[in-house]
């Protein structure tokens, strides 16, 4: 007599490396879900009072515009900050001020003239990252020529190894290293990073509204591969909800009816590449 098996399932869980896995280099994570906060302790983010370019100050910054749209294919939260205003973040836990990655997700009407994103020295000075002819350059080193849209959404990275700075930016069809080089001098972080918001080097001018979706901070250089938007759409210090489904069912798995195993079928996936470009000063 022939028995009839039951229908089961039996998963095998493997492992499935999720980019939005944390590795111990990342010190801070700003994901703007309604608020500034770390994902982490420490390296606290605070809004910046803007003084406007005639040297008017403006009225206080208490971020209340986060939103929710596509970016880079995700579902992701951001927040909008006006003209002459910004945010400052402590990195004076920072290991090394020689060694470290920034990464940050941003969008802005104003891309020809200047609009400065970071200031490494915590504006003292006009040296810092900008965007300036739809592209991303290191004032006073100059930039990359690939250009991008108004209201599109680029990733920025910098990073640093205490020799060699590399200055990132587009999005998940290109992404382009806009300069490398420059003197330690340019590089080496302050105690606090100050991000959005201009200098009084230039009267406080070079400031107008940027949609900011993420900042990730590294305690060391990371390579292009881990902040790819392409490769990493978002860099998460806790996975999210879909990745714990994947890492969970990234395995094998037979289907066993009636005595007889079925292989899962298998569809061959497409890799993409994207295209680099170097910009060497």
């Amino acid at each position: 007599m022939i028995k009839n098996f039951s229908t089961f399932l039996i998963i095998t869980l493997t492992y499935v490396g999720m980019p939005c896995i944390a590795d111990a280099s990342l010190v801070a994570s700003y994901l703007f879900k309604g608020n500034l906060n770390n994902d982490f302790s420490g390296y606290e983010m605070t809004a910046v009072d803007g003084t406007a370019g005639s040297g008017a100050p403006m009225n206080a910054f208490n971020p209340v515009n986060y939103s929710q749209t596509t970016i880079f294919d995700q579902t992701r939260d951001y927040l909008s900050i006006t003209d002459h205003q910004g945010l400052n973040i402590d990195v004076s836990a920072l290991t090394s001020k020689t060694n470290y990655t920034i990464i940050m997700d941003v969008k802005s009407s104003s891309i020809a003239s200047y609009n400065k994103l970071i200031s490494l020295d915590g504006g003292t000075t006009d040296n810092g990252v900008y965007f300036h002819n739809s592209t991303v350059t290191f004032y006073p080193l100059g930039g990359g020529t690939d250009t991008f849209s108004a209201n599109q959404w680029i990733r920025v990275a910098l990073t640093y190894d205490g020799s060699t700075m590399n200055l990132f930016y587009g999005d998940d069809n290109d992404f382009t290293l806009a300069n490398t080089g420059g003197t330690n001098a340019y590089y080496t972080l302050a105690n606090t990073i100050q991000l959005l918001k201009d200098d009084s080097a230039t009267g406080y001018g070079e400031n107008d509204p940027i949609d900011i979706a993420g900042i990730w901070i590294y305690d060391e250089e990371k390579s292009l591969t881990e902040f790819d938007p392409a490769e990493n759409p978002i860099v998460s210090a806790i996975p999210e909800p879909s990745a714990m489904i994947l890492l969970m069912l990234g395995g094998s798995f037979f289907v066993f009816y009636r005595g007889r195993i079925v292989p899962p079928r298998h569809t061959p996936q497409k890799k993409r590449f994207n295209k680099f470009y170097a910009y060497t000063l």
